[in-house]
């Protein structure tokens, strides 16, 4: 019995997962609450911890940051003893947005800040979290330390693409803001690569509600559907 609630929730956290790309965010909040729900009967702490962190996305997602702050906290309680790598720099980059939208501009750069002494091969997220600190810097105005970071990101989108599956328009979203500040013409590339993507990923999708789930649900692709119009799905 242990054993199938311990595949279950395996299975529940999955799906939350894929629900949470997809920004249908009432699916993925009750996918990750039953996996959450299986995890603490089964004592899966590894699930436990990345339910905790996708319900702090939906939170997150859904503009409210300071619960997905509670979430980030309690997965975090659990992390200081399994110590996994790729937990603590969501965490990182989770905590981070979190801050930001709050405006509590100091503490959101020190919860990126600590991607830095993560070990493990995670190059990808630990850019997302150096980016994150960009923005906190562009949010105040000081744009001298943009230019080596934007010329960063670019080299790693055009050699590696965008990287994180979860949220792969992020990274270019981020590099277009950082350009526009700095009036560099290369943000007309990475914003017109970006449509690309979106147009890309949002005609895999077949049913017109799910798409629309995708494009607004998700804080980045509502954020490109104000600049870009989108060739119809029809």
């Amino acid at each position: 019995e242990i054993g199938a609630r311990s595949g279950a929730a395996h299975s529940w956290h999955n799906v939350a997962d894929v629900s949470l790309c997809l920004g249908d965010l009432e699916m993925t909040h009750s996918y990750a609450t039953e996996a959450l729900r299986l995890t603490q009967e089964t004592g899966l702490r590894r699930v436990e911890v990345t339910s905790l962190l996708l319900l702090g996305h939906v939170a997150f997602y859904r503009g409210q940051p300071e619960e997905a702050l509670s979430y980030v906290a309690q997965a975090a309680v659990l992390n200081d003893q399994l110590q996994l790598s790729f937990a603590t720099l969501l965490s990182a980059f989770l905590k981070g947005q979190a801050l930001a939208a709050l405006e509590q501009w100091e503490a959101a750069e020190q919860a990126y800040a600590r991607s830095a002494a993560v070990e493990g091969d995670f190059a990808f997220l630990k850019l997302y979290c150096e980016a994150g600190i960009g923005l906190v810097h562009l949010a105040q105005g000081e744009l001298a330390a943009l230019r080596p970071l934007a010329d960063k990101i670019v080299v790693h989108l055009e050699e590696q693409g965008p990287g994180y599956y979860r949220e792969p328009l992020w990274l270019p979203w981020t590099a277009y803001q950082f350009l526009t500040a700095l009036n560099d013409k290369r943000a007309d590339t990475i914003l017109a690569a970006a449509r690309n993507l979106l147009t890309t990923l949002t005609q895999r999708i077949s049913s017109e509600e799910e798409r629309q789930l995708f494009l607004q649900k998700i804080p980045t692709h509502r954020a490109l559907c104000q600049l870009i119009e989108l060739p119809s799905t029809s």
